[in-house]
């Protein structure tokens, strides 16, 4: 199995193993103009979660700065091997970055994580993720964990604009890459 690096970024892999069953991403003409309500309410949140805000596929690319990784727009050739359902379900499994107190963000797209993966013998990095197929689970104004990110206080008195990340593999299940605490 390859090694991981990340600074300040917690790796975890977890395989999802869940078969629920909802609408194939790809069989709507384009999730990303559907609204967030209608999108939502079709996927499933695992036990003691609530529903997602927004499911959607990615329509503008975008860049995470805190886990320094890059979005992109998948094709229509794109097409993932499990639900949002099944991606959100991973959170079941007790994967860091997940929290119950409100829904996700659900979002489909091609990721890149440039400065996180496995170290190559010349020094440089071979991408966890390279314009892979992911879902990304995105938790806005959540509580930041004990300590929070760099520079808040240590206690328990929730922080504002504290955001955790899921990133959850669209063709195996498995979460690759996840944090909690960073500000966006």
């Amino acid at each position: 199995m390859k090694t991981a690096c990340a600074v300040a970024v917690c790796l975890a892999f977890v395989a999802a193993g869940c078969a629920s069953q909802d609408a194939h991403p790809r069989d709507a003409a384009s999730l990303s103009s559907v609204s967030p309500s209608s999108a939502s309410a079709s996927v499933l949140a695992p036990n003691g979660y609530p529903p997602p805000t927004h499911v959607g596929v990615l329509a503008t690319p975008s860049h995470d700065p805190v886990a320094d990784i890059d979005l992109a727009v998948p094709s229509a050739s794109d097409v993932p091997r499990i639900s949002f359902t099944q991606a959100y379900a991973v959170c079941a499994q007790g994967s860091p970055g997940c929290t119950p107190s409100k829904g996700p963000a659900i979002t489909l797209a091609l990721v890149t994580s440039p400065n996180a993966g496995q170290a190559n013998s010349d020094g440089s990095i071979a991408p966890l993720m390279n314009r892979s197929l992911i879902y990304v689970l995105t938790w806005d104004d959540v509580w930041c964990p004990l300590g929070g990110p760099a520079g808040a206080s240590l206690n328990p008195t929730p922080q504002s604009g504290c955001t955790a990340v899921n990133y959850v593999d669209a063709n195996t299940g498995q979460s690759v890459y996840a944090y909690d605490g960073g500000s966006r």
